[in-house]
Order: C-alpha cells, then sequence, then structure tokens
C-alpha cells in the first residue's frame, strides 16, 4: 500500500540558469573591452576609380594644436576599377573617449597627387555601458534562478 506520492517541480533547469551565467560573463568581458578599448571606423564608399592609387586617412584631433596624423601605417591600395567602386574600412583603435576628431579622405593618384576627398566629424562615445549593463542583470538572474527552492507536491 502506497502511504504518499511526492512529486518535485523543478521551475528552472539548472543548464538554463548555467546558459544565462556564460552569456551574462561574456557580456560583461565584451563591455568592458569596449570600455576600455575605444575605437572609430571609418568606412568609405567609392562610385569608381579612375588613375587612382590608393588612399590615405588623416585625423585630426581638436584639442590638440598638432597637424593632422595619417592613422593608416601604408597607403590602403585602391582595389576598385574605372567602372565600379569599392567599400573600404579602417578602424582607428588610437582614440581617446570623449573627444574630437575631424577625419579626412585622401585620394593618391597614379601620378602622385593628392587629392582631399571627404571629411567627417566624430565624437567618441562611451562604449560598452549597455553591455556591462545587461550583464549584470543577466549575472543577478542566474544567481536568482540557482537560488529558487523546488517546490515539493504531497498526495496523500
Amino acid at each position: 500500500m502506497i502511504d504518499h506520492i511526492v512529486a518535485t517541480i523543478k521551475r528552472y533547469p539548472k543548464n538554463l540558469t548555467l546558459l544565462l551565467f556564460i552569456i551574462g560573463l561574456l557580456l560583461l568581458i565584451f563591455g568592458t573591452y569596449r570600455l576600455i578599448n575605444p575605437s572609430v571606423q571609418i568606412e568609405w564608399t567609392t562610385a569608381s576609380e579612375v588613375d587612382t592609387l590608393g588612399f590615405n586617412l588623416m585625423r585630426e584631433d581638436h584639442s590638440a594644436s598638432e597637424e593632422r596624423q595619417k592613422i593608416n601605417p601604408q597607403l590602403i591600395m585602391a582595389v576598385g576599377s574605372p567602372i565600379s567602386g569599392e567599400t573600404y574600412h579602417l578602424l582607428d583603435a588610437n582614440v581617446k573617449t570623449g573627444k574630437s576628431y575631424t577625419y579626412h579622405l585622401r585620394e593618391i593618384t597614379l601620378s602622385n597627387e593628392i587629392v582631399d576627398l571627404e571629411s567627417i566629424n566624430v565624437r567618441v562615445k562611451h562604449q560598452g555601458l549597455i553591455e556591462i549593463v545587461g550583464a549584470l542583470g543577466l549575472l543577478v538572474l542566474s544567481f536568482m534562478l540557482a537560488r529558487a527552492k523546488h517546490n515539493n507536491i504531497v498526495v496523500k
């Protein structure tokens, strides 16, 4: 004869708790990295490239009285053609949060002439804060789920 039956209801699987913890930890690492390593990504697209050897990207720091600095270590070689252009990317990791910069794009022609193309103003903002706040929320949630009590239902 059965005296009673006990059923345990687990509200949250342990692997869900572990998954939330791992995602939270990764977000925290990624957000912290972005916070302490600010960067600016510059992208430009050409419509066509006639007599273009390549490009240089210059950075002007508004808070310093120094000359424009070339930020690409070597000439960015042109890969487009006279009938189709190309998209280029350059990451500038030598920036400081809160500062403003102007980036100047220069074309270098096959005859070594410098042609100033476009300029863009950029203010470097704090990055990574959203990831850090989200990570802290996920870590707290994973700890709360790990500590959640299981419900026992006794049927007599």
